[in-house]
């Protein structure tokens, strides 16, 4: 018998138990909502296991916080355009900076950088984030697929499809 961890298409952690031709549970869920709409509790219960977790909402159907089994472990901010202007996570708080709609990076409560992101063209078009905490500063790159379902790198639109005009030779 084999466990291992997974996550559902709502990238909720499960855990499996593995035994020959068959996967089996160990917990449950259930939801509760307000009249909104808004999940406001999610709890998780299974053999010696209980996880609950809270969401607090706004007026506007914002996330302004979460609680694990009644501890709060994030809280959230918004400006007057609605968009979040900080995040409490019981350990540090984080400010983000805009450049129109798109966050283009977090700083810390003193004003330290701890994230900066590049954006493409339009909306949700997210190239790389650099992150700066820790010993050494590391970019991570956004990766799509060509028209041929191979990988290209969208930053540098290079591609190694021998189909695509994008090619790396």
């Amino acid at each position: 018998m084999t466990v291992c961890q997974g996550k559902e298409s709502n990238g909720v952690l499960v855990e499996h138990e593995l035994e020959p031709d068959q996967i089996r549970r160990f917990y449950s869920r259930t939801n509760s909502h307000n009249t909104a709409g808004c999940v406001t509790n999610i709890q998780y219960t299974g053999s010696n296991y209980s996880l609950n977790i809270g969401l607090a909402w706004n007026s506007q159907y914002q996330l302004t916080a979460v609680a694990t089994n009644g501890v709060e472990c994030e809280r959230n901010g918004y400006d007057a355009l609605g968009r979040r202007a900080w995040s409490w996570d019981a350990g540090q708080t984080n400010f983000f900076v805009y450049a129109g709609v798109q966050v283009i990076a977090d700083l810390n409560s003193t004003g330290g950088l701890v994230r900066s992101y590049t954006w493409g063209p339009g909306i949700d078009n997210l190239l790389a984030m650099t992150v700066y905490t820790g010993a050494t500063v590391k970019t991570y790159f956004a990766l799509i697929t060509c028209d041929h379902g191979c990988m290209q790198y969208r930053l540098l639109h290079l591609c190694y499809c021998k189909k695509c005009p994008f090619m790396v030779k």
